[in-house]
């Protein structure tokens, strides 16, 4: 049998390919929110615009924020949710393959730490021993 090792110098278990087509996908899916957040926020304003003819500022000035802020909001927040579960998910493989590659008995599972970043850190520092860590910033 032919080896393609030479010419792809990777493994079939690298998670990396799969993690690049899905930061890939969000991207361009998140792109395109934008443009429905605005469509959505400009057709709130048109109806809500057609009710108040002959009302004072005062009494529809609400509408503005509604479309400004509340609208954006509502939409734009399952989508941290899926970018931070994307982030999860993927640090998760990388290092489970990186337990499996460095043959370490521990799993990401077996490490204690007060979040999510801690216990990447600790075991990304102390288990696999590679030297990067993220910090708040990231």
């Amino acid at each position: 049998m032919v080896s393609l090792k030479g010419i792809f110098n990777t493994d079939a278990n690298y998670p990396g390919i799969q993690i690049k087509v899905e930061l890939s996908v969000i991207q361009k899916y998140l792109s395109l929110i934008e443009t429905g957040v605005s469509s959505v926020c400009n057709k709130y304003l048109r109806e809500e615009e057609s009710k108040i003819d002959g009302l004072e500022y005062s009494e529809f000035s609400h509408i503005y924020q509604i479309a400004e802020d509340e609208i954006p909001r509502l939409i734009r927040t399952p989508y941290i949710v899926t970018i931070y579960t994307l982030f999860e998910n993927s640090v998760t493989q990388l290092l489970n393959y990186a337990q499996e590659r460095e043959c370490k008995s521990l799993g990401l599972k077996d490490i204690n730490g007060k979040s999510l970043q801690s216990k990447f850190n600790k075991y990304m520092a102390h288990i696999v021993l590679y030297e990067f860590e993220f910090n708040n910033n990231e």
